[in-house]
């Protein structure tokens, strides 16, 4: 039984290397430029930055992006671009509002 077990594994890599075994591929979000400085008179509707999502084998995504996070309504997503949610003023200086946006393959329906 040992001898059998010794070679299950070099085995079991034949059999993935014949068959074209490759790990699943993972959806790569991003947001570019990934930091903005919003001035504290900017208007709502700005642009941000833009978001792109592919797959890391290099297949087209097909799905959705949703904003995941959105303190204080600072952002807006529209199609792929990031825009500002709301007029900005002094009370926002110093703070650090964060945005997250997350994709959703087809037929993920959150």
């Amino acid at each position: 039984m040992k001898q059998f077990a010794r070679f299950l594994g070099p085995l079991l890599a034949l059999m993935c290397l014949a068959n074209g075994c490759r790990p699943e591929p993972e959806l790569e979000v991003t947001i570019s430029p990934s930091k903005v400085t919003i001035p504290d008179n900017s208007k709502r509707g700005t642009p941000l930055a833009t978001v792109s999502v592919s797959w890391s084998d290099g297949a087209p995504f097909r799905g959705s992006v949703k904003l995941t996070k959105n303190e204080d309504g600072i952002c807006q997503l529209v199609g792929t671009q990031l825009l500002l949610g709301r007029d900005t003023n002094k009370a926002d200086d110093y703070r650090t509002p964060l945005c997250s946006v997350t994709a959703f393959k087809e037929g993920d329906n959150r």
